[in-house]
């Protein structure tokens, strides 16, 4: 009841916002991998082979299936792709409410649930359409892991193939249900042989044909200091410390004085409540550690276990990886909560809510998929209005004042139409060529129609 008329509402008044963001970045990329025009085209969404309509990355049914199916119904309106976002939010909710009930009766799920739906880390799952394979990999994991609990064992293969086809991580799931089982008394391996074979062959086809995706954020990293490190950010960002303070922390975790520079308020704002936040949960748990022991492995686990696929690669660690594993953090805190009673567990949710709700609203200010979002559709309204159809010369951005550096806009606006993606999406036509300054040059003989990439953006 307290969930549909309280808990609810606030969150998804929160995050309303959303509903007027627009596409960005990978989002292009993937609305070109979803043009296709045969069932055979469809079909190769799922293939583990290379085809015209593969990705870095095995997700087909939370990437190209859905910007296919959204894309064909509502083309550019964006309103209802993120609609949809918010909708697979609250049923990850209601799904994490059934595995609280399930695993901890005896304890109210409102805290899980409020640490949860409020905490900042969801910005980002929530703000960029291509990070939905987070959301659909988490509700179907908790379907899965609520199935098991009811000992449906045909559902929870189905739920756990379809979080498969949505994300990669989902490969921790057949761990997790052996940890539940594990916590619970009730471990039979003879029962786990159908789920451990399907994770073979998955990660069999998975590793040996399809591959591993390459660049320098994806270098694997086995010494236990960087995975520490790597352990320690998911930590404070499941508390609430913002993504952006990983770039202004130095040696011996002292922030670097352009973070006070850079946010006089904030800088100040977030390392006073974190710390307090901190200090106060580490108290309450060694408090209540030798009554709670047991729980508190198990919820402990449940956070780590969902971070074992991203735990080791130290350059790609982002606050969008943690929507499973927030589910384990979640359960602990709502345990630590509950022990402390009275005071101290309202005291310990008030200074998460100060914080996250905080960190919030510093994130829409400064986010990536805020900020790309409205490059893009200030782009696109131009483009349909200027160019209905594309010219004959390809577009070219000029940026001749700051050219060469990150900052300049016309490199920025290629990170926020995916370079030519956005073009080839607009006009279907996947042979499109765009220029931008420092980005890629225009041959010298090449006729172009020059714009100034600065006028897409406002000061």
């Amino acid at each position: 009841m307290k969930i549909n008329k309280v808990i609810l509402p606030l969150i998804l008044i929160l995050f309303a916002p959303t509903l007027f963001n627009f596409f960005s970045a990978d989002d292009w990329f993937h609305l070109r991998l979803a043009q296709i025009s045969s069932i055979t085209e469809f079909l190769s969404f799922f293939s583990f082979s290379a085809t015209a309509q593969s990705a870095s990355f095995y997700r087909p049914l939370s990437t190209q299936v859905f910007f296919f199916i959204f894309h064909s119904l509502f083309g550019f309106n964006t309103f209802f792709y993120y609609l949809f976002g918010l909708l697979l939010f609250v049923l990850i909710l209601f799904q994490l409410k059934n595995l609280v009930s399930s695993l901890f009766p005896k304890i109210s799920p409102i805290t899980a649930l409020v640490v949860y739906g409020f905490s900042v880390t969801n910005f980002t799952r929530l703000y960029f359409l291509s990070a939905y394979q987070e959301l659909f990999m988490v509700l179907f994991a908790l379907l899965a892991l609520n199935a098991h609990l009811r000992s449906q064992g045909k559902k929870t293969l189905l739920f756990f193939i379809l979080a498969l086809l949505s994300k990669e991580t989902a490969v921790v799931i057949p761990g997790l249900i052996l940890l539940i089982d594990l916590y619970q008394g009730k471990l039979k391996l003879s029962k786990y042989l159908p789920i451990f074979l399907l994770t073979t062959v998955y990660l069999y086809l998975r590793l040996f044909h399809f591959g591993l995706a390459e660049g320098d954020t994806y270098i694997w990293d086995f010494s236990p200091k960087m995975a520490l490190n790597t352990l320690m950010w998911y930590t404070l960002w499941s508390f609430g410390a913002p993504e952006l303070l990983v770039d202004y922390i130095g040696g011996g975790l002292r922030p670097i004085p352009r973070f006070y520079t850079d946010y006089p308020f904030f800088s100040y704002f977030i390392l006073f409540f974190l710390l307090i936040l901190l200090g106060s949960f580490t108290f309450l748990i060694f408090r209540s550690l030798k009554k709670n022991l047991r729980q508190y492995l198990f919820t402990g686990l449940f956070f780590v276990v969902p971070l074992l696929p991203v735990l080791f690669l130290p350059h790609h660690k982002f606050t969008l990886e943690l929507g499973l594993p927030l589910v384990g953090f979640s359960l602990l805190f709502a345990l630590v909560a509950d022990s402390a009673k009275g005071k101290w567990g309202t005291l310990l949710l008030g200074l998460f809510l100060i914080l996250n709700l905080s960190m919030n609203y510093l994130t829409y200010t400064r986010h990536y998929s805020v900020n790309r979002s409205r490059l893009s559709h200030r782009l696109y309204d131009y483009l349909t209005t200027q160019y209905p159809q594309y010219p004959s010369n390809p577009l070219y951005f000029t940026d001749p004042e700051n050219a060469g550096r990150f900052e300049d806009y016309a490199k920025q606006l290629s990170l926020a139409t995916s370079r030519a993606d956005m073009f080839q999406v607009i006009y279907n036509d996947p042979n499109l060529v765009v220029y931008y300054d420092g980005v890629n040059q225009p041959p010298e003989d090449q006729p172009v129609i020059k714009i100034k990439a600065q006028d897409f953006f406002t000061r």
